[in-house]
Order: C-alpha cells, then structure tokens, then sequence
C-alpha cells in the first residue's frame, strides 16, 4: 500500500508512457471532482487529488493524483461560492504539450478553471479502500466526508501510472 501524498515525491521520468489509456483525450475527467490541490513550492511540484468514482470514463480506480513536475504556472480562477463545501466536478479537460513541456485545464463546475504547466506530468490511479460511499456535501458531516473521500495521508494500491503528453521531451 502507498501513502498518497508519497506520490508527489516519486520523479516522473521514471514512469512509462502508457499510450491505451483515453486520460490526453479532450475531456476525459468529465465528472471526476477536485478533493485538493497540494503545491510543494521548494520541489516545484502540484499534486491534484480527484475522485474518479464520479468519472465517466476513467473508472478503473476511485482516486487520481495528477501530479505535475517542475511548474511553471498555477492558476485557480474561481468565482464565489454560496456554501463553504463546494463539489469541484470537472465539466471540461485539456491535456496539451506545450514547447517542452504539458499544460493541464480543467474546467470545473460551478464556475472555475484550474490550470497548471510544467515539465512532466503523470497521473496515478489509485484504489483506496473503504470508499463505498460518495459524500453529500450539503447533508453530511465534516467527519462523514472524510470518511468517504481520499486525502493525501490515505493508503491505497496503484493500479496504473500514465505518464502525460509533453513529459520527458
């Protein structure tokens, strides 16, 4: 078992590319949520956490760690939200390469765009265990939901690595 926030410290070159995976179509997160978004400034690394029980197409495991090597841009364009639980549901996904390089976008819903660039990028799919339930963030508790939810002290089994286009170029 892997903790996941050991995730962001592996370097990226070390994983294969794995071309039968649909993650670098247009819009293949749609309706995973954001859980979080982690910046680990002295390594120049950005870990986004996702639940992908949600997803429509990527539904092999129940949580993401899309981690982005040697960033070079972090944006989070959010407009106000009404309650302090937002589900961040992805309602639109780029992966590009850019120079030398991979730009993420993720449009999500209600009204925001997270975009992240950097060096190299691969996303983890990882199985934790116990994540039977999909929190209500309107009628649950702050306990019940992190019961439901992965976070980045979570254990579980990586099931597939997917290095992203522009990494090791």
């Amino acid at each position: 078992m892997t903790v996941i926030s050991d995730l962001l410290r592996t370097r990226i070159w070390r994983h294969p590319k794995n071309e039968d995976w649909v993650l670098e179509e247009d819009d293949a997160l749609l309706e995973a949520q954001v859980i979080d978004v982690r910046l680990d400034a002295i390594n120049s690394t950005v870990g986004i956490l996702i639940d992908l029980r949600t997803s429509l197409q990527l539904a092999e495991s129940n949580t993401g760690v899309l981690v982005v090597d040697s960033v070079t841009r972090l944006q989070w364009a959010a407009g106000t939200t009404l309650s302090g639980r937002t589900a961040w549901t992805v309602v639109g996904s780029e992966i590009r390469s850019i120079g030398k390089g991979v730009e993420i976008l993720l449009r999500l819903h209600p009204n925001c765009e997270l975009t992240v660039r950097g060096v190299s990028a691969v996303l983890h799919a990882v199985e934790v265990p116990d994540l039977d339930m999909i929190p209500d963030l309107l009628s649950d508790t702050d306990d019940e939901i992190q019961r439901m939810t992965a976070n980045w002290e979570s254990t579980g089994q990586v099931s597939r690595t997917t290095t992203l286009s522009g990494a090791g170029t």
